[in-house]
């Protein structure tokens, strides 16, 4: 069983929890985006899957006030943050591939967001999330494009410049971008509704580091990705995907 490292990721997410509205990866338009594509999908009972500090649930609340809304997380600091905001019906501290911590057909919906990279195994936690779901109910996964080929150069960029990302906190260890066909794979026995990629706004590095060297870097990918998606044989050419799968 190739499980995450969980340790090195409590380890992460301690050094920037106090920082973490800084660190969001996720702009306003991004969250708008996201939520105009899964409204439909959101049930009454929702579970928030790698929560943070609930500033997703914040805006689900926003839109859907009368749902009820969990949230789980590995780090003590953000759950912390989370159950502080007062968005959440209930707020736990533990692993999402333990299938016991929550109850069978107890959810709607699943939301994982910008979760699944951090896990080396995704089929782990899809298959629980299949378990928690009620019949019918919608796993919705929000993720970097790993089938995107920017991305992919971007990624070993990074590894390369492995010290740096790790001596300045730009990305957690147990990151990995997973392809479009992971994604199906592991979700063999759920019926996928839908696969889209997600539109391309300002990447967050350039509120996340204060350097004229990276943020050289951002403006470049953009650039890059924008081009790379109007490629007439490039299927999913944003940086981001959404899956929408339903409980068979």
């Amino acid at each position: 069983m190739n499980t995450q490292d969980i340790k090195s990721e409590i380890k992460f997410f301690d050094k920037i929890a106090d920082k973490y509205d800084h660190y969001d990866t996720i702009s306003e338009k991004d969250y708008k985006q996201i939520l105009d594509k899964i409204i439909p999908y959101l049930g009454k009972n929702i579970l928030d899957a790698g929560c943070a500090t609930g500033d997703f649930a914040k805006r689900i609340k926003k839109i859907k006030a009368n749902i009820k809304i969990s949230g789980i997380d590995l780090n003590k600091k953000l759950i912390k943050l989370a159950a502080l905001s007062r968005i959440y019906n209930k707020v736990i501290c533990g692993n999402i591939e333990n299938e016991t911590i929550f109850k069978k057909n107890e959810f709607d919906t699943i939301i994982c967001l910008s979760l699944l990279h951090h896990f080396p195994d995704i089929k782990y936690v899809i298959n629980n999330c299949r378990r928690w779901l009620k019949p019918n109910g919608y796993l919705i996964i929000i993720d970097p494009n790993g089938s995107n080929l920017i991305l992919k150069i971007s990624y070993f960029i990074r590894l390369l410049m492995g010290k740096f990302v790790r001596d300045n906190n730009c990305a957690s260890p147990n990151e990995s971008h997973k392809t479009v066909s992971t994604f199906v794979k592991a979700l063999g026995n759920f019926n996928i509704v839908k696969i889209e990629s997600l539109e391309d706004n300002l990447p967050y590095p350039i509120r996340f580091f204060p350097f004229s060297f990276m943020n050289t870097l951002v403006y470049t990918r953009k650039k890059l990705l924008d081009f790379y998606k109007k490629l007439p044989f490039v299927k999913y050419g944003g940086s981001g995907l959404i899956i929408v799968a339903q409980k068979n």
